[in-house]
């Protein structure tokens, strides 16, 4: 019996694409796990117009509106082209949350018919894609590779496309709009914005953007201020985690031969493809309608269980950047009597602070809830960081690692932390005594040896960690 498989990722509808009738000499089988490697299209380099899906809301001193939704804007860069796909001797793939998912690939050496030369892997210039049975279970930019000339073997360590960002810094007059204008915009399409010009212009890999906005929006000043060179990934992290925070995650495109935004492909792209969800709640993994249990020694195996303490706080400090200023200053104060699901004073009694690359304005003190307060976005994200951490420290964080049996799920279900799911956990296992409860997936781990057998661990925290 055929196991569920996950939806595979598409491109938004803006990028207009349309299948070409070609030959392509490098392709996927679609059977087993196979290495797709990419190489960037430089003979394909574009400037393109398209219309853009969300407002940057830049406003004149009179409210007149300077950069309008929908607005054509020019577009450089380029995409990542098939070449060849060749069977892995072995293959893991690692995913985090709040951090780039991971793959590391060895594959044999020596051209064709079966392996690849060294020279046929250049970091950055190359991609791979990792595909299990046809279906894309991990794509991004190669960034070292190792050869081995005893054991004829090249190892490879890639990042999906959002490590791309990792070396992109942030784009204050995007933000806040030409000239200085500025209005209040939701966070995640003001880091959008930051995120679409770093992309796109300079050589960018035009990265297709999913936003949902939430239910009810929430306006903000992102302001991440000149002279700072926020990395835009390290921006995307700091506002997804949290209070009114959300999910951010890759979910790369196969796509070809095909005419992209009317320039034309004749072979397979692999796309980046971002996606924020709407918050920062965790939802119940379901598979045909029915949510994802896992039971210890039923249909996988508690292998590691971690209680950690070293978190416990009963005062918490986030600090921030003054800003025109060169020290550090305590910025937002959280009193744990005064915070729910926080364990009473005096126990524990420990202070914790933690600094943030996150700008304050002397202005927020005398000024909070003003509509003249510069930057009150940033304070009230301190604020909200000291009050995480105050939850996280409420109570021990229980961190089970769990080994799921094999051939029970798709490893697709597995491949990415980031989309913020959860699963129920119970142990019958006496030493571990792991009542039925939900565990958001913090971190997955696949390794698959090159008889195509895979494993499947998990790491957990509980739910009550996270935004209810």
């Amino acid at each position: 019996m055929s196991l569920p498989v996950p939806p595979q990722g598409t491109l938004p509808s803006y990028y207009n694409v349309a299948p070409l009738s070609v030959t392509e000499t490098a392709q996927f089988t679609g059977r087993g796990w196979e290495v797709g490697f990419y190489r960037l299209n430089k003979t394909n380099t574009y400037e393109r117009n398209f219309n853009e899906p969300i407002d940057d809301l830049a406003r004149d001193a009179d409210g007149v509106t300077v950069a309008n939704q929908g607005t054509e804007r020019n577009y450089h860069g380029f995409r990542y082209v098939l070449q060849k796909v060749v069977n892995a001797s072995a293959i893991k793939l690692d995913s985090k949350l709040d951090q780039p998912s991971t793959a590391t690939v060895s594959v044999p050496l020596g051209g064709e018919p079966v392996g690849i030369l060294r020279g046929e892997v250049t970091p950055y210039h190359s991609a791979i894609e990792v595909s299990y049975d046809g279906y894309t279970m991990f794509g991004g930019i190669v960034w070292t590779c190792r050869a081995d000339f005893f054991k004829q073997v090249l190892t490879i360590s890639a990042s999906d496309f959002l490590s791309f960002y990792a070396h992109r810094v942030s784009d204050h007059s995007r933000i806040t709009g030409e000239l200085a204008l500025k209005a209040p915009m939701e966070q995640v399409a003001a880091l959008w914005c930051c995120t679409a010009k770093v992309s796109n212009y300079n050589s960018g890999i035009h990265s297709a953007i999913h936003y949902t906005p939430p239910a009810r929006p929430i306006k903000r000043d992102v302001d991440l201020g000149y002279g700072q060179f926020n990395k835009v990934l390290d921006s995307l992290y700091r506002w997804a985690d949290s209070t009114d925070g959300f999910f951010v995650y890759e979910q790369p495109v196969r796509q070809g031969p095909a005419r992209i935004n009317s320039v034309e492909y004749k072979a397979t792209t692999l796309n980046s493809n971002i996606h924020f969800t709407a918050t920062r709640k965790p939802s119940l993994l379901t598979i045909d309608g029915k949510p994802v249990e896992l039971v210890d020694r039923q249909n996988c195996e508690v292998t590691d269980l971690f209680v950690d303490g070293s978190t416990y706080a009963n005062y918490s400090y986030a600090v921030g950047i003054p800003y025109r200023a060169s020290k550090w200053v305590p910025r937002a104060e959280a009193d744990a009597t005064k915070s729910l699901d926080v364990i009473s004073k005096p126990e524990p009694i420990k202070d914790v602070a933690v600094k943030h690359n996150i700008r304050t304005d002397e202005v927020d003190e005398k000024n909070q809830g003003s509509a003249d307060a510069h930057n009150k976005a940033n304070w009230r994200l301190l604020q909200e960081k000291a009050d995480q951490q105050l939850k996280w420290g409420s109570s021990p964080s229980i961190l089970p690692t769990v080994r799921v049996y094999p051939d029970l799920f798709h490893p697709g279900w597995f491949k990415q932390a980031n989309e913020g799911h959860t699963v129920l956990l119970s142990s019958r296992n006496e030493y571990a005594q792991l009542d039925r409860d939900e565990y958001v997936i913090m971190g997955t781990s696949i390794d698959v040896d090159k008889d195509g057998s895979s494993v499947i661990d998990l790491d957990l925290v509980q739910r009550a960690k996270f935004p209810t």
